[in-house]
């Protein structure tokens, strides 16, 4: 009897609702391009939430198809394949609706958003709304799109730059507005990450330059070696994300978070939908995607490189400001955004 091969990993063995997901089998053999035996694969489901698309193939050893599948309510489905009129593969999926997994279209209103507030941001000549430092307002901006709530985040009009709210940043950190949102109901796992360690030698290459250029300089040469992780460090940070995204169904996952605590705020995302096989991360702030991302595998060293910059940046600061006799926190502090419940 000829077997059929699944062609996906186990994290299509958890989908979305409402969401048309390919699934990829095929018969295992060695296609015989001439002379080869067609065989009749079927496909059912005996759950009526949930539809096929392909439900009847005729191909040869070695050929692979496809199917979409759907469903319309949260549940497990059982999938029968039968070869040749005899059961040969059950796969069963089970469809779920997290409120902290989004959607492609939810996606898409986010990064629409960050999208258009990066050029603003990084005009010769910006409006006045973007003349300050913006990286609290744009991830804000990107969230409300994101939740379609243009009340309790930082949200303006397009064109015109006009305030929808009265939402202030005055006197609040990016901390300040994470627990604002833990509040409202918008997330509820928070991640607070303390596993650095100030590189010294770098750190006073700044703090004892011999003048203003000179620490400029430093900075450059120091920006992204500046902290190193703890012994455990990178493990830690890295197992966070690996728990935030198991066991839930493709989709994306998104963050607030601030690093060098509070010194500056960003947005981090997790895509398991593209390729949920091959899951990757990127960062956003203000002036667009950062220099982190790629692999989910390595989203704890594009988390550091955030975290290193910034407290580079803030020991330049301090040189420039005779208050080198104090050093700035490397904590990093990530709330995993959901929709309310």
């Amino acid at each position: 009897m000829v077997n059929i091969i699944q062609k996906f990993c186990k994290d299509f063995e958890i989908l979305p609702i409402n969401t048309s997901v390919i699934l990829e089998f095929a018969l295992d053999g060695i296609t015989k391009w001439k002379g080869g035996e067609d065989h009749t694969v079927i496909l059912s489901c005996s759950n009526r939430a949930v539809s096929l698309s392909t439900k009847k193939v005729i191909i040869e050893e070695g050929m692979s198809f496809k199917t979409t599948i759907q469903s319309s309510k949260v549940g497990t489905a059982l999938i029968e394949i039968s070869v040749d009129g005899k059961t040969n593969s059950k796969v069963q999926i089970k469809f779920s609706d997290s409120k902290d997994v989004f959607s492609k279209i939810k996606f898409d209103l986010l990064m629409s958003e960050l999208k258009y507030v990066a050029p603003e941001v990084n005009s010769v000549q910006p409006h006045a709304e973007y003349a300050s430092n913006y990286c609290m307002a744009a991830s804000e901006r990107g969230l409300s799109e994101l939740l379609n709530d243009t009340t309790n985040f930082y949200a303006v009009e397009r064109v015109t730059h006009k305030r929808k709210n009265q939402v202030s940043f005055s006197g609040k950190t990016a901390i300040d507005r994470g627990k604002q949102f833990q509040r409202l109901g918008y997330t509820e796992i928070i991640h607070h990450f303390k596993g650095y360690k100030v590189v010294n030698s770098k750190k006073d290459m700044i703090y004892k330059a011999k003048d203003e250029s000179d620490a400029k300089t430093q900075y450059s040469n120091v920006k992204f070696d500046i902290i190193e992780f703890n012994a455990t460090g990178k493990n830690v940070l890295a197992k966070h994300f690996e728990n935030d995204v198991i066991n839930k169904e493709i989709g994306y996952h998104v963050y607030y978070f601030t690093v060098t605590d509070g010194f500056h705020t960003l947005i981090l995302i997790i895509d398991k939908f593209t390729d949920p096989c091959n899951p990757k991360y990127e960062i956003w702030d203000q002036h667009g995607l950062t220099s982190s991302y790629g692999l989910l595998s390595d989203i704890a060293e594009g988390i550091r490189r955030q975290t290193s910059w910034t407290f580079a940046n803030s020991c330049l600061n301090r040189y420039l400001t005779n208050k080198t006799q104090y050093v700035d926190s490397t904590d990093t502090y990530l709330w995993k955004i959901k929709e309310k419940s």
